[in-house]
């Protein structure tokens, strides 16, 4: 008997999503846990190196939501730096290379051409990050805190972790 594979994951994916199982909310009386992973860098596309990595910081956050605690997963990506800047000239140049290695990965073609700017290919592969590889791999990341290194929320949310952090006695 042939399976669909994909119907599978799509099930199981939307069971999740709806049971909102990777949400975090304040609960009064049960311990928290936070996990985050190193945020990638956007110069292109993620391998399973990646996913592997990340794959450790579910895997506990799974482990703790069964053990009673309240889990934060945030996941986001780090927009700042040469990496988007030098992808983006790249394209606005049309280096071959870089629009096939984007096209043989699944952009679409007509797409391209739009992300000549460096925050254009920021939310190009922030969407892909998320959608295409995260979500679709199954992480129970809570999605409504995704952030990245460019966004205003950002600077607040590292604020916050080192007030944390400090007040726990954890850096000198």
């Amino acid at each position: 008997m042939a399976r669909d594979y994909a119907e599978m994951e799509a099930k199981w994916q939307k069971a999740w999503t709806d049971a909102k199982l990777n949400e975090s909310e304040r609960k009064d009386g049960k311990p928290k846990f936070m996990i985050i992973f190193a945020y990638p860098g956007i110069t292109g596309y993620l391998h399973v190196g990646h996913l592997r990595g990340y794959t450790y910081a579910d895997a506990l956050g799974r482990y703790k939501r069964t053990t009673g605690y309240n889990v934060l997963f945030p996941v986001g990506t780090h927009g700042t730096g040469n990496g988007c800047i030098s992808l983006a000239n790249k394209i606005k140049k049309h280096d071959e290379k870089t629009v096939d290695y984007l096209v043989r990965n699944g952009c679409d073609p007509a797409l391209v051409d739009k992300l000549t700017e460096p925050m254009d290919v920021v939310n190009f592969f922030n969407g892909v990050y998320q959608n295409d590889y995260w979500k679709r791999f199954g992480f129970l990341a809570d999605w409504r805190r995704f952030t990245c290194t460019l966004y205003p929320d950002y600077g607040k949310f590292i604020e916050w972790q080192f007030t944390k952090l400090k007040e726990k006695g954890l850096l000198i």
